[in-house]
């Protein structure tokens, strides 16, 4: 019998732990699960149907130069620089938002362009947008991505830099080689790892949803069928949510500095982005009213439940 390999590792929310060994006839080995702590579970509530979906106003078609008014931004929300090159409804490309950033990156502590609106509970938002360079094909710099941030509110009482960021992004762009990616994101306290997978280029729709502790992030490309692309438990989040689309393509630069200090300023000689985002179209909803299923998912542990399930709760 030859030499015994152990390993250990969490599988959500379970220990795994065993041995793998090694004898003539074949390999062998040996696992065990141990639950470390409490399970995450969907509401009990969940499966109470809204009336209405109260959310569908907040969306935003971006054909009518008004509605831009609607929406805010982090800059005018928290006070920061604003770091919007141009922006503009249905005038510059028709039917859609447009918006040129100056700097502003996505990661970590550091904040980049971000327009949202404030919900409460459980919902969806889902965009449909295309990034490029400012010539119109593919940028010439890396990280240049744009999507959806579901963020909550930083703490207006702490100094700017004690402040902690605490979000969920699904963006896409072009990642930190020449290819085109998908990054969904989840940062607590200031503190991400990155999560990429490869995309292909031009129109693609995005969409955040919440299930209380549970978050969901889906995506499919012009054509294609929604996919999971990921599950994210956040039970630190609060209730009311800020919720929009963000802007990133700067992360050399930020990456150069602290955080307090590239949030605090503009870069006009230092920054060189190349990035122009198109906004089809932001819509808000509640889950999807589906016969049954509410019903049987309410309360079920998140590991649990499959993803055609959910993808199910959103059609």
């Amino acid at each position: 019998m030859g030499p015994a390999a152990r390993f250990e590792g969490v599988v959500g929310g379970d220990r795994a732990s065993g041995q793998l060994t090694s004898s003539a006839p074949g390999p062998s080995g040996k696992l065990e699960m141990k639950r470390i702590g409490r399970p995450s579970r969907l509401p009990v509530s969940f499966d109470r149907v809204p009336k209405s979906d109260d959310l569908a106003p907040l969306g935003d078609e971006f054909d009518n130069l008004s509605t831009l008014k609607n929406w805010k931004s982090l800059s005018d929300a928290e006070g920061w620089p604003n770091r919007i090159e141009k922006v503009d409804v249905n005038t510059t490309s028709t039917g859609h938002l447009y918006v040129v950033r100056q700097s502003g990156a996505w990661w970590a502590g550091y904040h980049g362009v971000y327009f949202f609106k404030e919900v409460k509970g459980d919902f969806a938002i889902t965009t449909r947008l295309r990034v490029t360079g400012k010539g119109g094909g593919e940028s010439t710099k890396m990280w240049t991505i744009s999507g959806l941030l579901v963020r909550a509110p930083a703490d207006a009482k702490a100094p700017r830099e004690q402040r902690k960021e605490n979000w969920i992004y699904l963006m896409t762009g072009r990642g930190p080689g020449e290819g085109r990616v998908i990054d969904a994101k989840s940062t607590l306290e200031s503190n991400n790892a990155w999560d990429i997978t490869p995309a292909q280029p031009g129109w693609y729709e995005l969409r955040i949803a919440r299930i209380g502790p549970l978050f969901i992030a889906m995506c499919r490309p012009e054509g294609g069928d929604w996919v999971l692309r990921k599950r994210i438990v956040r039970e630190d989040l609060p209730e009311t949510l800020q919720a929009g689309i963000n802007v990133t393509s700067d992360f050399k630069l930020s990456a150069s500095m602290p955080a307090a200090k590239y949030n605090a300023e503009l870069f006009p000689g230092m920054s060189s982005p190349d990035s122009v985002t198109t906004f089809d179209f932001v819509r808000f909803s509640r889950l999807a009213d589906t016969p049954g299923l509410r019903n049987r998912l309410a309360g079920k542990e998140v590991v649990a439940v499959t993803d055609a399930d959910l993808l199910a709760l959103f059609r």
